[in-house]
């Protein structure tokens, strides 16, 4: 199975890989794929080649999991254009990818960890209502957040 490992770590390796797959099988796997999509690091990128992940899979996922945390409400209208620009780079998103990068190298230089709440709330303005998708990462993250403690 695993080349190179010996045979005790073979057993530990393959018993850790079954726990990781036992757990993430009960997880909420849809909160967690939804946090990738939204973390502006990777985008949709890690899920390129998977058919359920077009942009309309996207937007579904989006909306299933507006409707869990929002008590049944359709999402705004702005979702899915919002989704659009955020996906592709344009209107607001325009300048993100190249934020993302110069803060990914301003963490990696001080040895932190880039947070993506921090970017989100780096594009926004204090004073106004976060757009629709923006309060969906809010969430999600804050979600993650807490699973992962």
């Amino acid at each position: 199975m695993l080349k190179g490992v010996s045979g005790d770590d073979e057993v530990m390796i393959t018993a850790i890989m079954d726990s990781l797959e036992k757990h993430w099988s009960k997880s909420d796997q849809e909160v967690f794929i939804a946090a990738v999509i939204l973390n502006p690091v990777y985008k949709a990128r890690p899920f390129s080649r998977i058919n359920k992940f077009t942009n309309a899979g996207i937007y579904l996922l989006l909306v299933k999991l507006w409707k869990h945390f929002y008590h049944g409400m359709d999402p705004p209208v702005e979702l899915q254009r919002e989704m659009m620009d955020y996906l592709q780079g344009l209107g607001d998103y325009e300048g993100m990818d190249a934020w993302v990068q110069a803060t990914m190298q301003t963490a990696t230089m001080n040895h932190q960890r880039l947070d993506p709440i921090q970017i989100y709330e780096s594009i926004s303005f204090p004073d106004q209502e976060p757009t629709p998708l923006k309060k969906l990462a809010f969430r999600i993250f804050s979600i993650c957040a807490n699973s992962a403690s």
